[in-house]
């Protein structure tokens, strides 16, 4: 290999890696539209003297007829077990069944079972209005029947926001701003919100501010004035109010690719999913026994649950080489991201 090519390659990786660094340092931080939190200890931002607790916290789940046989199952042996008082789960259907096995914490919204926009809206406005009227709780958690929700991780997040204040949890749903317009004032708005499939957190003063946008139909209605996505909605709603969301990087939905969470993080996640092969890789039960891995994780995180004193773990990690897809799709992520930043 001559020298001009040695020299021309090391040029190249000179340049690459500096516009990599400028991108790792043009992060969302500067984006005006957007508040960031890297979730350590660092940067708290709120002490007090009465902690949070999990009594203090509403974890609403939307579920489906369809999901209950599956899903259901498999949160009632796994993290509800924690938070049995806290958790309801917003279906579409009576279930006697489920009703039992959750102590009496079903709720039929008597919304369609669909996964379509209205359907969605529905049940969302069924569970802040249900949040509103029959809880006294100073958070509002949204959470889908996909997650695994480390219980201790959560409240542990929450004790760093003050309740009091108004605060915007969660994690991005896309790489760039969503874009509507209102069907009957033609206004249209660019904002950033939290995805639904990774859960969203909200402190009662800031949901108190939204309930001209979720009194009785009006948040169906406000879905259907800007026609989007029940999660989108809350975040336009909240946007008009002047409240930025604020990200909490580990919560994720099933959008993100699991196998790039290294096993030496997954005990400090706060929210995890799954969709068909895109699951964590951690030892535990086998595939077959635990195809959405939220029972082995369970079993890392509390060893001592009856779940995993009863079974059998014999499933480890595969060796696999997924560190360049990592690097590739953060990458193209952060570009998306700055670039969304600086132009909006």
């Amino acid at each position: 290999m001559s020298k001009r090519t040695v020299l021309k390659a090391l040029f190249t990786v000179i340049i690459i890696g500096n516009c990599m660094l400028l991108l790792l340092l043009y992060t969302p931080t500067r984006c005006t539209h957007l508040q960031v939190t890297k979730y350590t200890k660092k940067n708290i931002p709120y002490h007090t003297t009465k902690p949070t607790t999990l009594d203090d916290v509403y974890i609403a789940v939307r579920t489906s007829k369809s999901n209950h046989n599956g899903r259901m199952a498999v949160i009632h042996q796994t993290w509800f077990q924690l938070a049995k008082k806290q958790t309801w789960f917003f279906t579409d259907v009576e279930d006697e069944k489920l009703q039992n096995l959750t102590d009496g914490h079903m709720i039929n919204t008597k919304c369609g079972e669909s996964h379509s926009r209205r359907d969605l809206c529905c049940k969302m406005g069924v569970e802040i209005s249900t949040f509103m009227t029959a809880s006294e709780s100073k958070w509002f958690c949204h959470f889908d029947d996909d997650n695994y929700i480390n219980i201790p991780k959560l409240v542990d997040v929450l004790n760093g926001y003050d309740p009091d204040a108004d605060w915007y949890l969660g994690k991005l749903s896309l790489d760039h701003p969503a874009i509507v317009t209102h069907n009957e004032t033609k206004k249209t708005t660019r904002f950033w919100f939290g995805t639904g499939g990774a859960g969203v957190c909200i402190s009662r003063p800031l949901v108190t501010k939204m309930k001209p946008f979720t009194i009785g139909d009006q948040f169906m209605r406000t879905c259907d004035l800007v026609a989007i996505g029940d999660d989108a909605t809350m975040g336009y709603i909240l946007h008009a109010q002047n409240i930025s969301l604020t990200v909490i990087d580990r919560f994720h939905s099933h959008y993100e690719q699991f196998k790039c969470i290294p096993r030496e993080t997954i005990e400090k996640e706060i929210v995890l999913s799954y969709k068909g092969e895109n699951i964590l890789e951690i030892e535990g039960f086998d595939l077959e026994t635990d195809p959405t891995r939220f029972m082995s994780l369970h079993c890392v995180l509390f060893p001592n649950a009856d779940l995993c004193t009863t079974m059998k773990r014999t499933y480890t990690i595969p060796t696999k080489n997924t560190q360049h897809s990592c690097i590739i799709h953060k990458f193209l992520s952060i570009i998306s991201v700055s670039f969304w930043c600086r132009y909006i």
